[in-house]
């Protein structure tokens, strides 16, 4: 199935595409100019400092459809040949393997985005084709309890399937369900809502030592207001944050399940104790470190690959990182996307999403309690309304 794989990840993710770079990505690359570094916030945000090929990306599991269908994807002989792909998969699905299986899964939920996106704009008989292949691959492809509880749970040996040492204890210490660090609970709604319900979001706090741990511990669970929960990294020294996204998949009643695969590890490291009296971007350059680890499609074998993203890679601006679809798209590196969100107040804790919160180990809650409405009301209703279509 590696081949069928590969070329419906072709046919998704079309060739590289020529955008406009920040500063600090014209720099990684070797190449120079007049910008200033001094200016953290241009060097990492300023558009067109350079113009560079964006690579296609085959192994990631955000594709270019979770914004939409782009250009190219509503011709008709792209969508012919996604329709036939699709058609091929379904049809040799039971050779799939368990990998490869979850990857066509949640690939087909997000093209059943993508194709209603582009449907609701210029319906056609080649995308009601398409769309209806695609909720039948994702009815082929279902999972009943027993397939849920058959992924593997992969949080505990992240640090060797991706070759991160660094983050051994901090996950160990998660998947034990150290009591010492903290779990917001329910997560934020921005990752159900963007990434269309595809990963359930875990959110973690924690720090370096026993007192700070129960300093983390103390100002999120003392009746600290929510307007003030995000200046944590102001109040406690060396807080980690890190978000895990979890695979969800699908049951025949298109109810979503969560699974204990990871998806992503993304890790925020405050060093030291942060201050409102330095500029937000040059704090955040000297004193806020990321960790980024990817599951990576496997073409060749149904092995667990994962790889830890290099700071200086190639990332778009925006919320969602995956290709872009259109030439000159602003791109920056992914520690520069990674600044743009993470300075000094922890996102997580959004105004705009405010909410009733509550605190506790790790990994207490699972399974559908995890689920928000942006789930359930949400990415649930609109697969079961597109499903109904195909009838």
């Amino acid at each position: 199935m590696g081949p069928l794989h590969r070329r419906m990840m072709e046919l998704i993710q079309g060739g590289e595409v020529i955008v406009a770079a920040s500063p600090a990505l014209c720099s990684a690359r070797g190449l120079r100019g007049s910008w200033d570094r001094g200016d953290v916030r241009a060097w990492y945000s300023r558009t067109g400092a350079c113009m560079l090929p964006f690579p296609t990306d085959l192994h990631g599991v955000v594709t270019r459809a979770t914004q939409g269908l782009a250009g190219d994807l509503r011709e008709p002989a792209k969508v012919e040949a996604l329709v036939t792909v699709l058609g091929e998969i379904r049809g040799r699905v039971a050779e799939a393997s368990a990998q490869e299986r979850l990857m066509f899964h949640s690939t087909a939920w997000e093209l059943a985005h993508a194709v209603a996106d582009a449907s609701e704009n210029a319906a056609s008989p080649g995308l009601e084709r398409l769309r209806c292949e695609t909720m039948s691959l994702l009815q082929d492809t279902a999972y009943s309890a027993e397939d849920v509880s058959s992924l593997p749970s992969t949080l505990a040996g992240l640090p060797e399937l991706a070759g991160v040492p660094e983050i051994e204890a901090l996950a160990g210490d998660i998947a034990a369900q150290d009591g010492t660090i903290v779990e917001m609970l329910p997560p934020p709604e921005a990752h159900a809502r963007l990434l269309h319900g595809r990963f359930t979001v875990r959110v973690f706090f924690t720090t370096s030592g026993p007192e700070g741990r129960q300093a983390v511990k103390e100002y999120l669970t003392g009746g600290t207001p929510y307007d003030r929960m995000g200046r944590l990294a102001l109040e406690v020294a060396d807080v980690e944050s890190v978000l895990l996204l979890y695979f969800n998949v699908l049951d025949s009643d298109f109810e979503i399940q969560p699974t204990d695969q990871v998806a992503f590890w993304q890790q925020v490291s405050f060093r030291g104790q942060l201050s409102l009296d330095v500029d937000e971007h040059r704090q955040a350059e000297e004193q806020v470190r990321f960790r980024s680890v990817r599951y990576q499609r496997n073409f060749d074998s149904d092995e667990l690959v994962y790889a830890d993203l290099d700071e200086e890679a190639m990332s778009r601006t925006g919320f969602v990182d995956g290709m872009p679809s259109q030439m000159v798209a602003p791109v920056t590196t992914l520690r520069g996307a990674c600044i743009r969100c993470h300075r000094r107040v922890i996102s997580s804790f959004h105004p705009e999403e405010e909410r009733e919160l509550r605190f506790s180990a790790p990994l207490e809650a699972s399974g559908r309690s995890l689920l928000t409405p942006e789930y359930t009301r949400g990415a649930e209703a609109r697969l079961r309304e597109w499903k109904g279509l195909c009838r």
